[in-house]
């Protein structure tokens, strides 16, 4: 049984949960737009549970992410490259660029 969790999540989550958290937000019908890498859209995984129905939003340039607990002056830029993957938010075309 669905609560309210709201309308629609946008979020950075932990890379090694993806295939739960994704699984979830498909069960519970939540839109949303997260953080993972690009190699994700490749896997078998992901056309399994969501076809083609993913759109993606590619950044303009590699994103860079910070370490909980860490100076935010002093952001690494990351070894691989990351996308925001969209469900449920009927962006204009299946890829987006920003």
């Amino acid at each position: 049984e669905r609560e309210d969790f709201g309308t629609l999540i946008i979020s950075n989550i932990p890379f090694s949960k993806k295939r739960e958290v994704l699984e979830r937000l498909k069960e519970l019908e939540i839109p949303f737009i997260l953080i993972l890498p690009t190699a994700t859209i490749s896997t078998k995984f992901i056309r399994k549970l969501f076809g083609d129905e993913i759109q993606l939003l590619l950044p303009s340039a590699r994103i860079s992410y910070q370490k909980l607990g860490e100076d935010e002056n002093s952001p690494s830029t990351a070894s691989f490259e990351s996308a925001f993957f969209c469900w449920k938010i009927n962006l204009p075309e299946r890829i987006n660029y920003i």
